[in-house]
């Protein structure tokens, strides 16, 4: 693997990280406007128990929707040490992805001054042998 390709890699790693954040983030606000419908739907049932038909059916549903809430609860928590996790991982492939870009900033500026310091040697080179071949000339 190639370090473009190596970086490109890192960069694809923490989007894909960034848009599972993005997706567990989504999920909780669903399960908050889940739980604020079953509030408001417990609600509904409790003014509707005042009827004598309802008065039988009330435990049960409540009952149901309490059941419906703590597993939604429990759903909701989970996302949470999921978000946690992810958010570790997430901060760890920064961390990864930072590195490798000054290691390779820092790569290419030391091969920019090798090929520098190459050019600088040839140049030298070429005025050494321009300054030989003069006094060769003079000699003779």
């Amino acid at each position: 693997m190639n370090r473009n390709s190596f970086l490109q890699s890192k960069r694809s790693g923490v989007e894909r990280l960034k848009r599972r954040l993005l997706a567990l983030d989504q999920m909780k606000l669903g399960l908050d406007e889940n739980l604020r419908q079953l509030n408001q739907a417990a609600e509904r049932e409790r003014v509707r128990s005042g009827k004598a038909i309802a008065r039988l059916a009330i435990p049960r549903i409540l009952q149901a929707m309490e059941e419906r809430r703590t597993n939604i609860e429990k759903t909701r928590a989970e996302l949470e040490e999921d978000r946690n996790l992810l958010e570790q991982e997430l901060a760890t492939a920064v961390e990864e992805l930072t590195a490798a870009e000054v290691a390779d900033d820092q790569r290419r500026q030391r091969a920019a001054v090798a090929a520098e310091t190459k050019a600088e040697l040839r140049r030298e080179q070429s005025l050494m042998r321009r300054h030989l071949r003069r006094h060769a000339a003079a000699r003779d």
